[in-house]
């Protein structure tokens, strides 16, 4: 029988890719403007972090130099931040006129217990009037920031509105349609406000969504320290399992992991293997960046690694019966070289889909073109778009 709900929420995104493709690329390239209409030579810069800095070295390379930093981090406050003064909000307003500044917001983590529409808030209240977010400049200068994870032009994803409509229609549950909806309404409107809140449940191996196996045998791409290991046998492999193997090709981040499967008890350590590679389409060499932290990318830097396919791994003692995935945008590929345990075996699935704009149809449609039946569910762990993690579960893992 028809469903009101999940009617309606097909009729909001239908009203979304309804916008004339030519509404959408005016807006891309005068958003920006008309939030700091003639301030954009006396820009604050509001996050001195990561996103800040490199906001900072695309702006001097066009000759332009910010007048300052606005941090919440009072450990900032009076320092300089690759020369550029850092100020406390009230202080930016005191020393400011606050009417004749603009202020960009560089905040870009899903780690942090504000939201953006919080820090919005802040600035008016101090008296800010001026106010674009990062998303609007990089849409005025794809060229230099563009893609950046999840934020892409919103044309872009408009030019692929069918395939849109035909991810939407994998999903059965309401919480799941409304978050497709939601993720696609602020990739072409950056209303950080569309965005559900992040939800306090265990990532990745969550039990109202996948009955657990104590013959799992766990792919884990993307293992960074060890964290999804330590998850894992907190989690679906305390009943036991049969095996595990991680994927870590940062040589920063490799010893890590190593490190932590070696504190292990010596029976668990004999069903983990780390390997110090990558997951793609076809095994071979390919390169990765060296960062150190959790977000180095396959097929970026400098450091050459092996790389490795799922398949791959398909032997005597059987396939693979989970997949996760959070590879930093590389888990398309990763996908393709899983198509013979796709449909040989079916595993789980749990997929990253804020890496890039349009994995959030592009991987669901993916899965759903190599193996039917699957049940799609999505899961916001962070705020802010982090951590959008796609749950593909086949029948046989579906909880009773």
């Amino acid at each position: 029988m028809p469903n009101p709900i999940q009617d309606s929420l097909r009729d909001r995104l239908l009203a979304l890719l309804d916008e004339p493709l030519t509404k959408a690329q005016e807006r891309e390239r005068t958003e920006f403007d008309s939030r700091v209409g003639s301030h954009a030579n006396r820009l604050l810069l509001f996050g001195a972090s990561n996103l800040g800095r490199h906001v900072l070295s695309r702006l001097r390379q066009s000759g332009q130099e910010p007048i300052g930093f606005i941090d919440n981090n009072s450990a900032l406050w009076g320092h300089r931040v690759e020369g550029v003064e850092v100020f406390g909000p009230a202080e930016a307003a005191r020393r400011f006129d606050v009417n004749d500044v603009a202020v960009l917001v560089t905040i870009w983590s899903g780690h942090l217990k504000d939201r953006m529409s919080d820090r919005i808030g802040m600035l008016r209240s101090l008296g800010f009037r001026n106010i674009a977010l990062f998303g609007h400049l990089a849409w005025k200068q794809p060229e230099k920031f563009l893609p950046h994870y999840s934020l892409d032009l919103p044309s872009r994803a408009l030019m692929e509105a069918n395939r849109i409509v035909q991810a939407f229609d994998l999903f059965q549950d309401q919480k799941s349609r409304e978050m497709f909806v939601s993720h696609v309404d602020w990739r072409l409107t950056l209303d950080y406000d569309a965005l559900p809140p992040a939800v306090n449940e265990t990532i990745y191996f969550n039990d109202n969504l996948i009955r657990p196996s104590a013959q799992e045998f766990l792919i884990d791409g993307g293992a960074f320290d060890g964290d999804t290991i330590q998850s894992f046998l907190e989690t679906f492999g305390r009943a036991g399992f049969r095996r595990v193997l991680s994927f870590e090709p940062d040589p920063n981040n490799f010893p890590k992991l190593r490190e932590y499967v070696s504190t292990l008890p010596l029976d668990q350590q004999a069903r983990i293997t780390a390997l110090p590679g990558a997951l793609g389409a076809e095994a071979g060499s390919i390169t990765v960046e060296t960062s150190g932290g959790s977000a180095s990318r396959v097929g970026h830097g400098n450091h050459e690694v092996r790389c490795h396919t799922v398949d791959e791994f398909r032997d005597a003692t059987g396939d693979p019966t989970f997949i996760k995935l959070d590879i930093e945008g590389y888990e398309p590929q990763a996908l393709q070289g899983a198509a013979e345990t796709l449909r040989n075996s079916q595993p789980v699935i749990t997929v990253c889909l804020y890496h890039l704009q349009n994995h959030l149809w592009q991987i669901p449609l993916q899965i759903a073109a190599q193996v039917p039946g699957y049940r799609y569910t999505l899961v916001p762990h962070l705020s802010d778009g982090w951590d959008l993690v796609l749950y593909a579960v086949p029948p046989n893992r579906t909880p009773n």
